[in-house]
């Protein structure tokens, strides 16, 4: 069980070894802590989860407006969902698929 902001942080970043530092080493990442009950994320509720906001400034669009990752880590599980947060519409799934090597990746959008 996870009970503090320092141990989500924790958890965070160590989940950010794991996800190829390619697209993340280009930007700057900033991270912040949001809600940790019912969430809706596409039409489903997630309830007992930690929404944490990965700001992540995008050269490739407007400079002014970072890109934002929203990660979902289920309280009980360590399960996690990544999700590209769109300004208009849906956020954006970014399946964190496991790779041959054992790192998660985040497709860049």
């Amino acid at each position: 069980m996870i009970h503090t902001k320092k141990q989500i942080e924790e958890l965070v970043r160590k989940l950010m070894k794991d996800i190829d530092r390619k697209y993340l080493d280009e930007n700057e990442i900033y991270i912040k802590f949001e809600s940790n009950w019912k969430i809706p994320v596409i039409n489903k509720i997630i309830t007992n989860c930690w929404h944490i906001a990965v700001d992540v400034q995008d050269d490739q669009f407007n400079e002014s407006e970072p890109a934002s990752i929203l990660i979902y880590i289920n309280d009980n599980t360590l399960n996690f969902e990544c999700y590209l947060d769109c300004s208009m519409g849906r956020p954006v799934p970014l399946l964190p698929a496991k790779r041959i090597d054992g790192k998660f990746y985040l497709n860049k959008i």
